[in-house]
């Protein structure tokens, strides 16, 4: 069940809009004039971040095949992988490996799709000099 939430200008009746800056739920037009008069700002939007990574999830991953913090600053850094992962259809690859039960599966399946062998070649490609000089 959806709770009803209330006007946050009034406070008396259900919202009906959202201030397009910043969120603030209302319920009339003079509610959203009373809350413009009252200098609305864009409430500040947090960048997405995933949550941490349990001890439990990376138990059976070998510590060769973990990343070092050096390394996943340089992934994130990459130009070429930020595009990359603009493209709609890569995401939905992304999460549907990260979704599944049978990782490994899933990604010898989208092995045979191009955007996501770019998308492993520009990870290799960060990853591998490290590896490489690491030896």
């Amino acid at each position: 069940m959806i709770p009803d939430i209330t006007c946050e200008v009034c406070k008396e009746a259900q919202h009906k809009y959202k201030c397009p800056t910043c969120r603030t739920l209302y319920c009339s037009v003079n509610c959203y004039k009373q809350h413009k008069s009252n200098q609305c700002q864009p409430k500040q939007v947090l960048p997405k971040t995933s949550p941490p990574i349990s001890p439990e999830k990376l138990e059976g991953i070998d510590d060769y095949e973990r990343l070092d913090g050096a390394t996943l600053q340089l992934l994130s850094e990459s130009d070429n992988l930020q595009e990359l992962l603009r493209n709609p259809h890569l995401k939905q690859l992304l999460k549907s490996v990260d979704s599944s039960t049978d990782k490994k599966l899933m990604m010898e399946k989208y092995m045979q799709e191009p955007i996501f062998i770019e998308f492993a070649d520009t990870c290799l490609g960060i990853v591998r000099p490290i590896a490489e000089n690491a030896s």
